[in-house]
């Protein structure tokens, strides 16, 4: 009991500073149609401070980070105290696997990665669509540019266009 502290709910902002303070982070959820197939955040919030974690093993979970190479032990219900306190008593251990998901989360998770991963999914099912707005896109302005030039006032709809794919690219 003295090496446990309950905290209720704090902030997110400074969750990090709680969780540098933990020799390890659990996950100890009850398997079940809801919780079998999600990947809960906290774990990566976990890798992200250094952390390992010891987790029931969620097909969701286990399907993303399968093994103890990306810095997570998997344990049942039944045997999770014991595989907590196996965990606890090696150090050494302990440090590696924190690093191995410390390592995974930055490569993997890191919302530069994250963002640009999105970006480049969204242009490959999109293609045809990135390059129609593009290229259209330039010739509304250069046909508006054009016609200012020549003093000829752009017809409402084009100079609609023009704002509606600038937002667009």
């Amino acid at each position: 009991e003295t090496h446990v502290k309950m905290t209720g709910f704090l902030p997110q902002q400074i969750l990090s500073e709680y969780i540098s303070l933990a020799n390890i982070c659990i996950q100890p959820f009850e398997t079940n149609y809801t919780t079998n197939r999600i990947l809960p955040s906290k774990i990566l919030e976990y890798f992200a401070c250094g952390k390992c974690v010891l987790s029931t093993p969620l097909a969701g979970t286990v399907e993303i980070l399968p093994d103890e190479s990306f810095g997570i032990v998997y344990s049942t219900e039944d045997n999770f105290v014991n595989k907590l306190n196996e965990l606890l008593s090696d150090e050494i251990k302990l440090n590696e696997l924190g690093k191995n998901g410390y390592d995974y989360v930055i490569k993997n998770h890191d919302w530069a990665i994250l963002s640009k991963k999105i970006v480049e999914k969204f242009k490959s099912v999109m293609w045809w669509y990135w390059d129609y707005t593009t290229h259209l896109s330039f010739f509304i302005s250069d046909f508006n540019s054009s016609i200012s030039m020549c003093g000829i006032v752009p017809d409402p709809y084009s100079v609609n266009l023009v704002d509606f794919f600038t937002k667009l690219l």
